[in-house]
């Protein structure tokens, strides 16, 4: 005779894989939540080791500043780092990946927007004078007269971060870590990885 599961031997193993998948989804999301932070931790680390570099390569030449030698031309987003990083910093979009916003000129409080570096059509989501005024004005080596580089890297609409690059120092910064509607375990995450002048908060 064949044996068969009792409906009662049914229900138990749906209850008991239910358990496991609330207890074991959160987990995996948050591991790759943890691997996407970390990912982006190497980028930073990797543009801020080969920027430098090649400051110490123009000091010797003569050069006070590594921006030229890496962006062919400002007006264009998509050169930004090109001699750096082969496909330079990818543009993606406003809700994943890294996104130009902007760059600061010489001796200039002013922040020229991407839309019009790049003739696009403005987008009223992401302004960057909003995101960064209020820093760019604070900010204590701002008289040392370089230029920045404003760029946006998101995660996804809900967790990202401003980043400045300064051409002075070769060096990328995160000014601003958001995560909204993330929970203390992911803030603490963000923090730990990626050190910001405003970290992320609940």
């Amino acid at each position: 005779m064949k044996k068969a599961f009792t409906m009662i031997e049914l229900i138990f193993a749906i209850v008991i894989i239910g358990v496991l998948s609330a207890v074991a989804l959160p987990k995996f999301f948050d591991l790759r939540f943890k691997t996407e932070l970390t990912s982006l931790k190497t980028g930073i680390d990797t543009i801020n080791s080969k920027a430098n570099n090649q400051l110490l390569k123009n000091i010797i030449i003569g050069q006070n500043e590594s921006y030229n030698d890496f962006e062919k031309k400002a007006a264009d987003a998509s050169k930004i780092f090109t001699n750096l990083f082969k496909d330079g910093l990818d543009r993606g979009d406003e809700d994943k990946g890294w996104f130009f916003l902007g760059l600061k000129e010489k001796t200039s409080t002013t922040i020229i927007p991407w839309y019009i570096l790049d003739g696009s059509t403005p987008s009223a989501t992401y302004d960057p004078e909003l995101d960064y005024g209020n820093y760019l004005t604070s900010v204590s080596d701002r008289a040392q007269d370089g230029i920045y580089l404003i760029y946006k890297y998101s995660v996804n609409s809900n967790i990202y971060f401003n980043l400045i690059y300064k051409s002075l120092t070769g060096k990328f910064e995160c000014a601003k870590a958001t995560c909204n509607g993330c929970n203390k375990s992911r803030i603490d995450s963000i923090n730990n990885l990626i050190p910001c002048f405003e970290p992320a908060t609940i």
